[in-house]
């Protein structure tokens, strides 16, 4: 029983140590994506799910993908590196 508790604690300390923020610039965020209101006519034939759906198409950049809540491709990124522009 202490084994899976003792497991449990590694791979949650395992988790928390590879945070990107720690690679960031000072000043700057990671962006988690937009958030899209709809204010809808009573004129409009489609409905606001719609609306919201055609919406979040539009914006740009989009929002990067998580795995256990961090952005995995933004930390590998910092991880190796800009690449060299002289190879």
């Amino acid at each position: 029983m202490n084994l899976k508790y003792v497991i449990a604690l590694f791979f949650l300390a395992a988790i928390s140590s590879c945070s990107v923020k720690r690679y960031l610039p000072a000043g700057e965020k990671l962006y988690r994506g937009s958030t899209v209101i709809v204010k809808k006519n009573p004129e409009t034939k489609t409905t606001s799910r719609n609306l919201r759906k055609q919406l979040k198409l539009a914006v740009t950049p989009r929002a990067n993908k998580f795995l256990f809540g961090q952005p995995y491709k933004v930390w590998w990124w910092y991880k190796i590196g800009e690449p060299d522009p002289e190879k």
